[in-house]
């Protein structure tokens, strides 16, 4: 079962590094957009485009950054570290298709108990009180 809190741990840090990269190709484009607005000559629908651009790019370090951090946490095995990552498994659902599955994957690893298993071990022959073999 270790292993699968090791993988989902490693696909968070994944998630969290796309978001973040996301995040950075926003800020640029939208940057270089906002520019190029308002050098042609109106600062205002440029000021807009740099709003949205702060609040985009800003909503997406939000989400990235911790799904790093959890990922981590869970990875070195920190106590904090498994509410945080169901907690953000269930915002993973919200982010349909790829989100969606490591959600219900983080929910099973980290919730599923497997049921022990039995140990064989033989058991030696019962022999009744007063029996006489010899």
């Amino acid at each position: 079962m270790k292993i699968h809190i090791q993988v989902v741990a490693i696909l968070n840090i994944i998630a969290g590094v796309l978001c973040l990269t996301a995040a950075a190709f926003v800020f640029i484009v939208m940057a270089a957009a906002g520019g190029f607005v308002a050098t042609q000559g109106s600062a205002a629908a440029g000021g807009v485009v740099w709003l949205v651009m702060v609040f985009i790019s800003g909503f997406l370090a939000l989400l990235g950054l911790p799904g790093i951090i959890a990922g981590w946490g869970l990875y070195v095995g920190k106590s904090w570290a498994k509410p945080v990552t169901l907690v953000l498994a269930g915002l993973h659902l919200l982010n349909i298709p790829i989100g969606t599955l490591l959600g219900i994957y983080t929910f099973w690893a980290l919730l599923h108990e497997p049921q022990p298993q039995p140990q064989y071990q033989p058991q030696p022959p019962q022999i009744p009180p007063g029996a006489n073999y010899f």
